[in-house]
């Protein structure tokens, strides 16, 4: 299922949950809307909702002066990028590193299921009219950038032995013996794999 397709689902009073500056201010991060002045070492902009996902207008940046209209910013944070898929129960099911070349994926790695769902994604999805089997949540380091209510599907076919999904863009070169997995989205031509 497809963000575009659980936000016709939620109630009114839930919409939030894809809000990613109402998110970022429920968090307690440095942020603010256009206008909205605070000083940072670095910003990262976003759409305020961006649900097709796929980075689309983000950008960082020391000067918060010009972001563009129905953008936001927050404070930029620097470690490593998870994507968690969590059942309904709230326990890990899939965890995912995101390799990156600046904001762009190049590489999703497989790992252990050992981070825990936080107790505050709990208590929000608990009170929701719409409870997801699944969800999605992605990190910086400990810091919550995103919750998505529905899974990564982009995994589902994928052999169970596969560690590591590279993407693939105009620019990527695909291995011989890879195998090749069409799937466009947004700069996104597709992914490939292999077995080594």
């Amino acid at each position: 299922m497809l963000d575009t397709e659980v936000f016709k689902l939620l109630d009114v009073d839930d919409t939030w949950i894809y809000n990613k500056y109402e998110l970022s201010k429920r968090l307690g991060y440095k942020t603010g809307l256009k206008g909205m002045y605070e000083s940072c070492d670095k910003y990262i902009v976003r759409p305020v909702y961006n649900l097709l996902g796929m980075s689309r207008g983000a950008y960082v940046t020391n000067d918060i002066s010009l972001i563009p209209d129905g953008f936001f910013w927050c404070e930029y944070f620097e470690g490593i990028h998870y994507s968690i898929d969590y059942d309904y129960c709230f326990n890990p099911i899939l965890t995912l590193i995101g390799h990156k070349k600046e904001l762009e994926f190049t590489c999703w790695e497989k790992i252990d299921n050992t981070i825990k769902c936080p107790s505050i994604i709990k208590e929000w999805i608990l009170t929701m009219k719409y409870i997801p089997e699944r969800i999605n949540v992605e990190f910086i380091g400990d810091k919550i950038i995103e919750i998505h209510l529905r899974e990564n599907d982009e995994w589902n076919d994928i052999p169970n032995e596969v560690t590591k999904l590279y993407v693939v863009n105009n620019e990527t070169l695909i291995p011989t013996r890879a195998i090749y997995i069409e799937n466009k989205d947004y700069k996104r031509k597709g992914f490939y794999y292999d077995f080594n």
